[in-house]
């Protein structure tokens, strides 16, 4: 299996056939966090002998420090690093180049119309190099997304003895250049933070359920997010504008660096991911150009014993 690596954020990502990297969260494979990466950023595609990275976007993709020609296949080598967006962004290590576990279709439908026909060209070989049986299932799954506009994700064929894993694609609401996660309705967080704001513990409730999430760093970045809603909340501004906060004035604030914020980011939404693996389409952060904010669900801040605040999607803070 193909794998790159982040060794800032210790983000392991196997790579499926073709995988899709992009600030999408709902469009990529795997979500970037930088301010300079696109929704559709770069595709990497296996073609059944090799890996090559296919640049989609208007940022660049650094191989090796160097920028890619724009919609060009470019090989992968072993020991390389990936770039998405700006030499300064994060770098991906390539660590293994070793064909994925399984095949992987993913049938172009919901996709952004600017990218779509580069990444049919990518994945022509793949979905044109099948069998007739694989050809029809993948023709009767393209009919169901075409009639009803949905169908069921990571769908598994089992055809003349070799497995497909088909993963339908999908993109996210769009505002305004904002990236807005599915409202998560059933969640609701708690936050008790220290008199000396040292120490942040969260309980996390959903569907029912209590999560204790214990304390940790990036939980402060999520209290000051939380803190920005329920100002803007009192202040009464709309709520499409609420609880913004750009991540250079986010990083001053927590008196860290804009890569730090980023990999507060990823460790809060790696948390979640893990405790709510079953529920994937739960995002807690949303983010646009610059700046990020607290997704719309209930919270409650509590500095030492007493209630700081409280915010439900529905009814305004006390």
């Amino acid at each position: 299996m193909a794998i790159l690596l982040n060794k800032e954020t210790g983000e392991n990502v196997e790579l499926l056939q073709t995988h899709l990297f992009g600030c999408n969260a709902n469009l990529s494979n795997a979500f970037l966090y930088e301010d300079t990466t696109c929704p559709s950023h770069a595709l990497l595609h296996w073609n059944g002998k090799n890996w090559s990275v296919i640049d989609l976007s208007e940022c660049g993709t650094y191989l090796d420090g160097k920028r890619i020609p724009k919609g060009n296949c470019i090989a992968l080598r072993s020991g390389q690093q990936l770039q998405f967006g700006s030499t300064d962004n994060h770098v991906w290590h390539v660590t293994d180049l070793s064909g994925p576990k399984a095949k992987n279709l993913t049938p172009v439908s919901l996709i952004d119309s600017d990218v779509k026909e580069q990444i049919i060209e990518a994945r022509n070989d793949t979905l044109t190099s099948q069998n007739a049986a694989l050809q029809t299932e993948l023709k009767l799954i393209l009919k169901t997304i075409t009639e009803t506009g949905s169908v069921k994700n990571n769908i598994v064929l089992n055809i003349e003895g070799e497995k497909f894993n088909i993963q339908i694609d999908k993109i996210a609401e769009k505002n305004n250049g904002t990236i807005k996660s599915p409202v998560p309705e059933k969640l609701h967080m708690s936050f008790f933070i220290s008199t000396d704001e040292e120490h942040t513990k969260v309980k996390l409730y959903y569907a029912g359920k209590l999560y204790q999430l214990g304390e940790y760093v990036h939980h402060y970045l999520l209290v000051t997010l939380a803190r920005k809603r329920l100002t803007d909340v009192s202040a009464k501004i709309d709520s499409t504008a609420q609880g913004w906060l750009e991540v250079e004035q986010l990083a001053k604030m927590l008196g860290v660096n804009i890569q730090h914020v980023n990999i507060y980011i990823f460790r809060a939404r790696q948390q979640i991911s893990r405790l709510l693996y079953k529920n994937k389409s739960v995002e807690i952060i949303e983010r646009r150009r610059g700046s990020i904010r607290l997704a719309p669900f209930s919270f409650d801040i509590y500095r030492g014993e007493r209630m700081e605040g409280k915010y439900s999607p529905l009814f305004p803070p006390e």
